[in-house]
């Protein structure tokens, strides 16, 4: 059975196959790997990460990495044109590429159709007059590159360091023992060199042996899918992978991993905690600590309780309820019960406890939705949105949110009817939210309210002539 080179490390006799008869001089194209793409920022200049086989070709010499890695040309465009043409690609249906502005504008995201019609190779290395002339520029179609896993922090063996005619599994046979972990396969494939380097064994049996003697220790590695979902509004995909190195060298087992990857999400950082404290890092360093301890895993919850500990001195809440926290409009919503996007840092309180999904974090259980409610501080006085324009003209409901007519509207016009809330006035409402005005001040009337835009007023009257009294009409009121 004879294999060809899937990752990038195609021998001659492979590339030159095909009716691509350009290939034979040329130097083989590598595909971006995707768990390398945040290396560079992370990594010293002589790292691994700025090799071709790790940022692939496009990247490569669009950076000049080959600067650092022994090649000259006179420029970039030089660069990508010594290599063999770009593979065609389909469009890459994978979370990296939904959740990175940058990547989802790329071929191997795109797909080469969309890639080419959507003309968005203009301002990148390759330089075509028409969306056709792109597509024909492409080669033969390649299997599609392995999910986001774990960075791959090993140098590959250049072309002139393997033997003759060396051949490798493809992608599809390589991955058939990870049943289906693409993760713990992508960690394989990168370090096939380990069994590639100069006095290796390359005979096809030593090499088959060799992926699968990887596979049978690498059938841990965490997935994708489990390590990278809450950072779902903390920076998505790139700080996923940012953190993915720390984690992997710190822990061996998966469960560690990937705790040690979550923990990343969910804890806020100095520079969103400390601000209050004007330097007195002691005073943060303890606060910190105390609330971290309290709200264990909720970063707003975290964050608004140090905050809190800087102006008032010691850690107080009202009565030692849990705080009220307002919806983060930076969340991306998940159909997932337990997923970051739905707990309550990102979906807000009043969410978390109506639509009862705190039994689905795995937190603090409540007999209802108005006991969840009433575990935490009183809801903050809120003025009308400044999009109230928009929202106002929404759905019903969000017509009806306090966030969008502002605490007095929502109060005087009893809005809070039909909610988890449930107060005997528009007072009783106005007075139970924290910052609400002092007893005795007055609130907007409703006529106020409406000359605000906000709702409807008394009638006033409307004046047509149907009569008249020496000379003057006479006013009807309807």
């Amino acid at each position: 059975m004879r294999y060809s080179l899937a990752i990038g490390l195609a021998s001659a006799a492979v590339a030159l196959a095909g009716p691509l008869q350009t290939r034979q001089n040329k130097l083989p194209f590598f595909q971006h790997r995707l768990d390398c793409w945040n290396g560079p920022a992370l990594q010293p200049p002589n790292a691994s990460e700025y090799s071709e086989a790790c940022q692939g070709t496009v990247d490569y010499c669009t950076n000049e990495y080959y600067k650092r890695n022994g090649e000259s040309y006179n420029s970039s465009t030089a660069c990508f044109e010594a290599r063999e043409p770009p593979p065609f690609t389909q469009p890459y249906d994978i979370w990296v590429c939904k959740n990175s502005q940058t990547k989802m504008k790329q071929e191997f995201c795109l797909g080469t159709s969309k890639f080419c019609n959507q003309k968005q190779y203009e301002g990148t290395i390759e330089t075509y007059n028409s969306p056709q002339e792109c597509i024909a520029a492409r080669g033969e179609e390649r299997p599609k590159p392995a999910h986001i896993g774990v960075p791959v922090w090993t140098k590959r063996p250049t072309k002139a360091e393997l033997p003759a005619n060396t051949e490798l599994p493809t992608e599809a046979e390589a991955c058939q023992p990870f049943g289906g972990n693409s993760t713990a396969c992508y960690t394989t494939m990168g370090d096939l060199t380990e069994c590639l380097g100069k006095g290796k064994d390359t005979a096809q049996d030593a090499i088959i042996k060799c992926v699968l003697d990887i596979a049978a220790s690498s059938l841990d590695t965490p997935t994708e899918h489990e390590l990278c979902p809450p950072f779902d509004g903390f920076g998505g995909a790139e700080a996923c992978t940012a953190t993915l190195k720390e984690c992997f060298d710190k822990h061996e087992t998966k469960v560690d991993r990937i705790k040690c990857v979550h923990a990343v999400a969910t804890t806020p950082t100095k520079e969103e905690l400390c601000p209050p404290f004007n330097g007195n890092m002691t005073a943060c360093d303890a606060a910190t600590t105390a609330c971290s301890d309290k709200h264990k895993g909720r970063r707003q919850a975290i964050i608004k309780c140090v905050h809190a500990a800087a102006t008032a001195g010691p850690l107080q809440t009202s009565q030692n309820k849990i705080p009220f926290l307002t919806p983060w409009g930076d969340c991306a919503p998940s159909d997932t019960p337990t997923a970051f996007g739905n707990s309550e840092d990102c979906v807000g309180t009043l969410t978390f406890c109506t639509k009862e999904i705190y039994k689905h974090q795995g937190g603090k259980e409540y007999d209802s939705p108005k006991a969840c409610l009433a575990a935490r501080e009183p809801p903050p006085f809120q003025e009308r949105a400044k999009n109230y324009n928009t929202c106002s003209k929404k759905s019903s409901d969000d017509a009806k949110k306090e966030s969008c007519r502002g605490t007095e509207e929502f109060c005087n016009y009893k809005l809070y009817k039909g909610t988890i809330e449930s107060y005997d006035s528009p007072e009783q409402c106005i007075n139970a939210r924290r910052g609400a005005p002092k007893p005795g001040s007055k609130s907007p009337t409703k006529a106020k309210l409406a000359r605000r835009g906000g709702g409807q007023a008394c009638p006033r009257a409307t004046y047509r002539a149907r009569a008249t009294y020496r000379g003057r009409a006479l006013p009807t009121i309807r």
